[in-house]
């Protein structure tokens, strides 16, 4: 893509490039000026560098400034919105780079479905077709979601700037998300699948077995996180940093991961361990033609051998940083076999001396 020219300033005002170019070689500029404390834009239009400079330099000597006028009133389309909307993330300093490349990329699928349609003609139909031809071309229903609540931010944005209708953008309904089965794994079928990984994958593997930590507290960990000499590691989630002990096995493999010049943990970005992980997983378990499990799976897992081991609920919850409640809410799963060992346990149904009534099938005949 061609580079974008360099801003221009005459005297109290300010003009850059934000859009294009256009066939023609034209960009879209946008001049700003404060007035009275606040920001004004004078002018905007599609022009050559010199061109912008000319309109410039036209309105200081003509004096024609002090009527304010709005700087999106050229916006028309969907691709328009989608464009100026664009330009004022891209002008954000709160903005992380990803959020605003995140914002690019989806922009980028709905100027393509959606650029030519007008704004006043924007109705249920209109994204009813757009969903449409995105399912079809494959998008998974989260994705296609994502778009649709990123064209919605910048219709609310278009309504405050006095572009969109004064109505909210309509809503489609999408298909429903198939959603995998909450799997708890059974501690071989932990061992076939770990066998079958390798590298980074094996070890993020084994460190999420052994502590029970979320995928992104996994993903995020750092070298100042691990004390070899204590056998513990820092992770840092949604409920705060804890420090837990970690398995001799975990320990040594993650000895065994390279330190890079870039100073990346796991010779992957966060983000790749995060998203990748899970497809790796998968596809070990359809190998070995094993129940498919998550790495949520391992968490529950955790859950598990602390309830059948007998530690308490207070201890099993700080390890995994999590409150009791939740921890037993949406972690643990009972199986038919706890039941059976609980009632052994209990001795439910045994009378006096511990002994236990007999079934007797001829009974009552």
């Amino acid at each position: 893509m061609p580079r974008s020219p360099s801003p221009l300033t005459v005297g109290t005002l300010h003009a850059r490039a934000v859009r294009g170019p256009r066939q023609d070689g034209r960009w879209y500029w946008r001049a700003r000026r404060f007035v009275d404390g606040k920001e004004d834009s004078p002018w905007t239009g599609w022009a050559t560098r010199d061109e912008a400079l000319r309109e410039l330099a036209a309105l200081i000597a003509g004096g024609t400034l002090d009527a304010p006028r709005n700087p999106y009133e050229d916006v028309r389309t969907f691709r328009d919105l989608l464009e100026c909307w664009i330009a004022t993330r891209k002008e954000r300093p709160d903005l992380s780079k990803r959020t605003v490349d995140n914002y690019v990329r989806k922009a980028r699928h709905l100027a393509a479905g959606l650029g030519d349609v007008l704004l006043e003609r924007a109705d249920v139909l209109t994204l009813e077709r757009y969903r449409d031809r995105r399912l079809r071309a494959g998008i998974a229903s989260s994705t296609l979601a994502l778009e649709l609540n990123i064209l919605r931010i910048a219709w609310r944005w278009g309504r405050e700037v006095g572009v969109c209708p004064a109505r909210a953008l309509p809503r489609v309904e999408l298909r429903a998300r198939r959603v995998r089965p909450a799997v708890t794994p059974a501690p071989e079928h932990v061992r076939v699948v770990a066998s079958r990984l390798a590298g980074w994958k094996r070890v993020a593997f084994l460190v999420q077995y052994a502590t029970g930590a979320r995928t992104g507290e996994v993903a995020a960990l750092t070298w100042d996180a691990i004390d070899v000499e204590a056998g513990t590691v820092r992770l840092c989630g949604k409920t705060g940093p804890r420090v837990v002990p970690l398995a001799a096995e975990a320990l040594e493999a993650l000895q065994t991961l390279p330190r890079d010049d870039a100073g990346r943990f796991w010779g992957v970005s966060a983000y790749t361990v995060r998203v990748s992980l899970s497809m790796y997983m998968a596809r070990a378990c359809r190998e070995a033609g094993i129940p498919e499990f998550q790495p949520y799976g391992l968490r529950r897992a955790a859950v598990d051998r602390f309830a059948r081991a007998g530690v308490d609920i207070g201890t099993a919850a700080a390890f995994l940083g999590h409150s009791p409640m939740i921890m037993l809410q949406h972690y643990r799963r009972v199986s038919l076999d706890d039941m059976r060992t609980a009632v052994a346990a209990a001795r439910l149904g045994a009378l006096d001396g511990g002994q236990v009534v007999p079934f007797n099938r001829g009974a009552g005949r």
